[in-house]
């Protein structure tokens, strides 16, 4: 059955079609470009569709309660010090998926009458039309504006934040033959996909594999995701002065590179299930993969940011939270109260979300030391 044209000149295809008619023309694309489609593409895309939550196919941290966003509001206020307590404090959320932890950063300010409440200036970076819309119904009633674009904001004095964002960047699969490294494309089979060896041409990822150490075992499967450099290269040339904090999964090149990482770190989530085939559920599943962060603060450098920090989710949290845990200490135990602290137990659990996820804070123009919640962390360099 052909599907139905809305005009003459386009036709609503799904995510599947789409892909398979852009093979028919070039043969193979990169799995990169599968993920773009699979999950981008307007109107069939993942994305256009997703449900993120308890109720969705995938869980984050925002999802677990205000209680994360009313702890980083502790460090984002230290920012804002940092910078000398400025009247205007430019915010810019990337990821802000159906606006939530925007809605609880600015409810909480407007309980908190401190000076940092009022210099706070929301922006949220959002390319996606149908989660701008959500987003904005979100924020009904709460200061903030949202772009389509990067481009859209002027350089700036402030603060990066995106969470669980670098993680679904489109990325690459590469395989180690025992002497050199091919690239995994997609191919159609039976009308569906299958993967394809073939030599690297794309200059960048040719340039990005240089950093994999060797030796690995031969059929060795990772992920390359030059997009991530590029996407932290933009922001570090926006920012004059300010900082970049970044929260996802993911290890330092040495543990991601790891030799018993034979097939890479990439999944595949539908209705809350981890799935490792990326050919079935073509735009209704999601498809990630850990970040690699040292290539990350590499880049930073290079931009002429320092490294502020980089601990796992448990330490990070443990320190920055430890402030609302003191004001806690001889009040009743409500049931908000135990509700709170759940929630944050969750957030750094070990065993949960705790260990999994990686805090990385990169910043220029501030003396240094500047979040609290690194207190506890050894220098890190990249």
């Amino acid at each position: 059955m052909r599907p139905h044209c809305i005009s003459e000149y386009h036709c609503v295809l799904s995510a599947q079609e789409a892909i398979l008619s852009e093979i028919a023309i070039s043969g193979s694309i990169s799995f990169a470009r599968f993920m773009a489609i699979a999950l981008y593409e307007p109107g069939v895309g993942y994305y256009a569709t997703a449900n993120i939550g308890k109720n969705g196919d995938f869980y984050t941290s925002v999802a677990v309660g205000s209680i994360f966003a009313r702890v980083l509001y502790g460090q984002f206020e230290e920012v804002w010090a940092a910078l000398g307590r400025p009247r205007h404090f430019p915010f810019v959320e990337f990821g802000a998926h159906s606006g939530l932890f925007a809605s609880d950063i600015l409810r909480h300010a407007s309980e908190t009458a401190a000076p940092f409440s009022a210099a706070l200036d929301y922006h949220i970076v959002e390319n996606q039309p149908n989660l701008r819309q959500t987003q904005a119904d979100t924020l009904s009633g709460w200061p903030h504006q949202i772009h389509s674009h990067w481009e859209e904001l002027p350089a700036f004095e402030g603060l990066v934040f995106a969470n669980e964002l670098l993680d679904a960047f489109p990325f690459h699969l590469v395989e180690w033959t025992g002497s050199r490294w091919a690239e995994c494309r997609v191919q159609e089979y039976e009308g569906s996909f299958q993967f394809t060896l073939a030599e690297i041409a794309d200059p960048c990822l040719l340039s990005a594999i240089h950093s994999i150490p060797l030796p690995l075992p031969t059929g060795y499967v990772t992920e390359v995701c030059p997009l991530r450099q590029l996407w932290l290269k933009k922001v570090c040339h926006k920012i004059s002065r300010g900082m970049v904090l970044l929260i996802d999964y993911g290890y330092c090149r040495k543990e991601y590179f790891a030799p018993h990482r034979r097939f890479g770190t990439f999944a595949c989530y539908h209705r809350h299930r981890r799935t490792g085939n990326p050919f079935i559920n073509v735009g209704h599943q999601d498809i990630t993969s850990h970040v690699e962060f040292t290539s990350l603060m590499g880049t930073a450098q290079e931009c002429g940011f320092s490294i502020v920090g980089f601990a796992d989710q448990n330490h990070f949290l443990t320190a920055a939270a430890e402030p609302w845990l003191r004001s806690i200490t001889n009040k009743p135990l409500t049931d908000s109260l135990k509700f709170d602290l759940r929630h944050l137990q969750t957030l750094i659990h070990p065993a949960l979300m705790g260990s999994q996820f990686q805090v990385l804070a990169l910043s220029r123009g501030i003396p240094a030391p500047v979040l609290s919640g690194f207190r506890y962390q050894q220098p890190v360099s990249a």
